[in-house]
């Protein structure tokens, strides 16, 4: 159930072999500390499927998050999973209660990448949750502009009061934008024609 990186970087000989070379190219230098995110992304997943004390749930989650941040610490801000990194603090900060660092991390992920709906979606559940339809609807309209059509934030932004006007709103002003923009074959065919000249 783990990330493909995950299962090549067990051990050294992944580390140091054409698995490990393939994706230092992808994630960069910062894969030699991958097994810290690993580590973290394995205790969720016991959790999700096993049963555990309350006691047993809340050390797991904390273990999780000292992995996160072990990764947030060690590996350099441009890091391709640096969003997901604090995407997943900001989870298990949730599921611990800590709703006001859970904002902080989801914020950061959202700052590092625009465009990573499930980091709108995420803090959108939270709000929903608390009532807080404005706020939530603010969020949503945001992550929409940076990323136009998720299905994941339409979603969540129907549930909302006169949320569904405003999806089938969102739904026209696409469909037009679409409609008026240039049809490549002919803007093609124009150029060609403007060569020939």
């Amino acid at each position: 159930m783990l990330p493909p990186y995950c299962k090549s970087m067990q051990g050294m000989p992944g580390y140091t072999g054409p698995e490990g070379d393939r994706w230092r190219a992808i994630l960069g230098p910062d894969l030699m500390h991958i097994h810290h995110y690993c580590r973290g992304l394995r205790d969720v997943y016991y959790l999700t499927y096993t049963v555990v004390t309350p006691v047993q749930r809340r050390f797991l989650w904390n273990r999780a998050i000292n992995e996160y941040d072990y990764m947030i610490r060690a590996s350099r801000i441009d890091m391709p999973l640096m969003p997901e990194f604090y995407f997943r603090r900001g989870e298990a900060l949730v599921m611990l209660g800590q709703l006001a660092e859970a904002e902080v991390a989801f914020q950061e992920a959202r700052r590092l990448k625009p465009s990573y709906a499930a980091a709108y979606a995420a803090w959108a559940d939270q709000l929903m949750h608390l009532k807080l339809h404005d706020r939530a609807q603010a969020l949503l309209l945001e992550g929409l502009q940076n990323a136009p059509g998720n299905a994941a934030l339409l979603d969540r932004l129907q549930r909302l009061p006169d949320g569904k006007k405003l999806v089938a709103k969102l739904r026209r002003d696409w469909a037009a934008v679409a409609a008026s923009a240039p049809d490549p074959a002919s803007s093609s065919a124009s150029v060609a024609a403007s060569q020939a000249q």
